[in-house]
């Protein structure tokens, strides 16, 4: 399977080599960098170094951008880079007694497969990963926590996201 998304992965970058990341161009780095065991090679290194370097150039992502690229820079072994993307992301939360620790343009959104709960997990594994600070992540489950006693988690994969995120971070 990931030696499929690579084959596609080249051959969608080679149709735009100089253009800027996608959101799935970020989704997949995100993903390749949990199979740093499976190497790379030929064409797909090559490609695979140019989308690490335009990771790396981060500043006008959206934040459930933002938190990819700080997991995936993380695993890469760039973490003073995923570093300054976390404490990026956190001068832009919020955090209240009742509500925890959240991201006031996090919203569901239709331009993209994610969801306000999907983008928050994201945010979870990317402090978690990179500068884990225990009162931050148990605020930003309490938030996750909030939208299901108050709203619900949008659909079942936001329920997934949600369940593996409160697992995974304690």
């Amino acid at each position: 399977a990931i030696a499929y998304l690579d084959r596609i992965m080249v051959q969608r970058r080679k149709s735009a080599p100089d253009g800027n990341l996608s959101y799935y161009d970020i989704c997949y780095l995100d993903v390749r960098s949990s199979y740093t065991d499976i190497p790379l090679a030929g064409e797909t290194l090559d490609c695979h170094k140019g989308m690490v370097e335009k990771l790396k150039q981060w500043v006008h992502f959206s934040t459930i951008e933002k938190a990819y690229a700080a997991t995936a820079l993380y695993r890469y072994g760039f973490a003073d880079i995923a570093r300054e993307i976390v404490a990026s992301l956190r001068q832009y939360a919020v955090t209240s007694p009742d509500k925890g620790m959240f991201w006031p343009n996090n919203r569901a959104s239709y331009r993209y497969s994610n969801s306000a709960v999907v983008e928050q997990c994201a945010l979870i594994e990317a402090f978690t990963l990179v500068d884990p600070v225990t009162t931050e992540i148990d605020a930003m489950r309490h938030w996750l926590l909030t939208q299901k006693q108050t709203n619900r988690w949008e659909s079942v994969p936001s329920t997934l996201e949600a369940i593996s995120a409160l697992l995974k971070a304690g």
